[in-house]
Formats: structure tokens, C-alpha cells, sequence
């Protein structure tokens, strides 16, 4: 079973980076510029005529001065060997608050099969 645990460790062992569930902590004493945040998105049905099963999204966004094509591949492999199946992932770039200062920002997307109890 995957749970956001394990999805945490994981993400820490392959960025080296803070990692939060959810939302980023408030408890932080220094602004984090350099995290990951990750949450359970929604569902979706595989297959039309699947009603066995469902597949959950897990969403996982990045947050770093410079996000590196090693980077991203290491997210992506340590959550696939975790069972999650990589989809898609979206690229940015975010101001910080009025300074003329940027950060890249990666939004990817997983998603997970689930199946239902009782079919």
C-alpha cells in the first residue's frame, strides 16, 4: 500500500529537498525557497468499461532556484519504483513576492491504481 509516508520519504531521498503533505508548514522558521509539495489529487476511470477499478492521482510540485533534468528524472524514478505511474508534468517560472527574483516550479502528476472492494 502506498501512503503519503513512504511518498515522503522517497521524495526526500531523491531531491535532498524539504518535503511537505499537503501544504507547506507555517511552523517553518525561515521561508523555504527550495521544497516539495505533494497531495492526493482526484480519480479517474482507466478504461470505459472498467468497474473494477480506479486510478488516484498523486500530485507532486516542486519548487527550486534551478529545477534540473536530474532532478525531475530521479522524482520520477523513485515514485515509479514506489508504484506510482508517471503521467505529465508542467514547467514555470514564479516571482518571489515584489523582488526581481524567480523560481522554477514543476507541477507532475501520477496516478495509482485502486481497486474497489468487493468486485
Amino acid at each position: 500500500m502506498i501512503n503519503e509516508q513512504k511518498i515522503k520519504q522517497a521524495i526526500e531521498a531523491a531531491t535532498g529537498l524539504a518535503v511537505f503533505y499537503g501544504e507547506v508548514s507555517e511552523d517553518e522558521e525561515e521561508p523555504v525557497e527550495a521544497y516539495v509539495l505533494f497531495f492526493k489529487g482526484g480519480m479517474e476511470r482507466p478504461e470505459k468499461g472498467d468497474q473494477i477499478s480506479m486510478l488516484k492521482r498523486i500530485v507532486v510540485y516542486v519548487c527550486m532556484e534551478v529545477i534540473t533534468d536530474d532532478i525531475c528524472l530521479a522524482l520520477i524514478d523513485t515514485l515509479e519504483n514506489l508504484g506510482l505511474r508517471f503521467r505529465y508534468s508542467e514547467a514555470d517560472r514564479e516571482q518571489q513576492g515584489d523582488t526581481d527574483a524567480f523560481l522554477d516550479t514543476e507541477v507532475f502528476t501520477f496516478t495509482h491504481l485502486v481497486k474497489r472492494r468487493g468486485c
